[in-house]
């Protein structure tokens, strides 16, 4: 099902990895890593990662997405919510995506809403003069 590849260190962490869940597989289930997931299978259930996670061009996941940077190659269904998301020349996102980046190559599709992740919320502050229009309308307020 995966292949798990202990070579490189992070620092205060132990081995790093990286999980594949390779072609042909199908797996059933939800998913929480420290480091990076690559989808080149197909996967339904939920992943939470602190690192990265990638969707090959024969992957297919349905479900909900937490990482730092999601990469999209095949094809997504679910929310994502990511710091940047990029959805390449034949990747496919139908759903709901919170990032603070959002990148389409030519060729890759979105269908669905998407939200700026924002650290802080901004407020939009209220004037009075924000009720006034100039559409020959007038404003009642009871």
């Amino acid at each position: 099902m995966g292949i798990i590849n202990r070579n490189d260190q992070q620092e205060g962490r132990g081995p790093a990895g990286n999980t594949t869940i390779a072609a042909g597989t199908s797996v059933i289930g939800d998913f929480t890593l420290r480091d990076s997931l690559h989808i080149d299978g197909s996967l339904n259930g939920d992943i939470t990662s602190e690192s990265d996670v990638s969707i090959g061009k024969t992957g297919k996941l349905e479900g909900n997405i937490r990482a730092k940077h999601v990469v999209v190659s095949g094809q997504f269904g679910g929310s994502i919510t990511c710091e940047r998301l990029e959805i390449v020349s034949e990747g496919r996102v139908i759903g709901e995506v919170e990032t603070a980046q959002l990148v389409i190559e030519a060729g890759g599709q979105f269908s669905g809403a998407s939200r700026i992740k924002d650290e802080e919320p901004r407020q939009i502050p209220f004037r009075p003069e924000d009720d006034e229009d100039d559409s020959g309308f007038e404003v009642v307020n009871n």
